[in-house]
C-alpha cells in the first residue's frame, strides 16, 4: 500500500488521538519510518516466534501502514511550511511598503490640507491607527479621502493617480495578510495531523520492539533487530565523548 493510501485509510484514527496524548519528537520522521520498515521486515522473518506471544501478522502489516502515514503527514507538512513561509514573506514585504506609503501619504495629507480643519481631524485620527490592521483600513481612509478633497493635493502638484497606487497597494497587502493568515491555520493543522501520525506510529512501532526484545531476550542476535540503531549510534558517541572529556 502506497503512503498516501495508508494516509486514507488511517486518518480517521490518526484525527481521533487526544491533544494530550501527542508525543515530542525526539527521533526524526525520516528516521523513524525508516526503522518501523526495517523493524516490520524482521517481524516478518519472526513472524512465527512472535505469533507464539500474540503478536499477529495483522499488527505488523498496521505498523506498516502507520509508517506510509507518518511518510505521507510529513511530506504534506513540508509542503504547507513551505507555502506559509513563503506567504509570510510576501505579507512581511507588503507590509513594509504599506506602512512606509501611509506615513508617506499623511505627511503630504497634512501639508496640503493644512488650512483645512475638517479635513486635518480625519487626518489625525487616521494617523492614530498603529495595528496592521489598522494601517491597511488607513490606506483606504487616505484613498478616499484624496478623492474626496482633490483640489488641495492638486494646488501642491500631488498626482493624483498616486491614490490609484495606494489603493492598489492596500488590496495586495490585504490579500497577502488573509492568505498567510490561511495558512498559517492550515499549516497548524498539518503539522498536528503529522504530529499525531508520528506518535501513533511510535506507539506502534515500541509496541513491537517490546515484543521482539522480550522473545529474543537471549537471541543477541535477533535482539538487535528490534533495537534501536539511531539510539544506539547516539548512546556510543555520548559514551565515547563522555569517556574521552578531560578529569579536572
Amino acid at each position: 500500500m502506497d503512503e498516501e493510501k495508508a494516509l486514507e485509510v488511517l486518518k480517521p484514527t490518526i484525527l481521533a488521538i487526544p491533544n494530550d496524548r501527542v508525543i515530542a519528537i525526539t527521533v526524526p520522521v525520516n528516521v523513524l519510518v525508516r526503522e518501523t520498515y526495517d523493524t516490520v521486515r524482521c517481524a516478518r522473518v519472526d513472524a512465527d516466534a512472535l505469533a507464539t506471544i500474540n503478536y499477529t501478522s495483522e499488527k505488523t502489516d498496521n505498523l506498516e501502514q502507520r509508517a506510509g502515514a507518518c511518510q505521507e503527514t510529513e511530506s504534506l507538512w513540508l509542503e504547507e511550511n513551505h507555502c506559509v513561509n513563503n506567504a509570510e514573506e510576501d505579507w512581511a514585504a507588503l507590509r513594509e511598503q504599506a506602512t512606509e506609503a501611509k506615513f508617506d501619504t499623511i505627511h503630504t495629507f497634512k501639508y496640503a490640507y493644512r488650512n483645512v480643519d475638517n479635513v486635518m481631524d480625519a487626518i489625525s485620527d487616521i494617523d492614530d491607527g498603529s495595528t496592521h490592521a489598522d494601517t491597511l483600513q488607513d490606506i483606504s481612509d487616505l484613498v478616499v479621502l484624496g478623492r474626496k478633497h482633490p483640489e488641495p493635493l492638486q494646488a501642491i502638484n500631488y498626482n493624483l493617480t498616486k491614490l490609484d497606487d495606494l489603493e492598489k497597494l492596500g488590496v495586495d497587502a490585504s490579500n497577502a495578510l488573509a492568505i498567510a493568515n490561511e495558512n498559517r491555520l492550515s499549516g497548524s493543522e498539518a503539522k498536528l495531523l503529522r504530529d499525531k501520525s508520528y506518535t501513533y506510529l511510535k506507539e506502534g512501532l515500541d509496541e513491537l520492539r517490546a515484543a521482539g526484545k522480550y522473545l529474543f531476550r537471549k537471541d543477541e542476535k535477533r535482539l538487535k533487530r528490534y533495537q534501536s540503531k539511531y539510539w544506539k549510534k547516539r548512546n556510543d558517541a555520548y559514551k565515547k565523548e563522555t569517556s574521552e572529556a578531560p578529569v579536572n
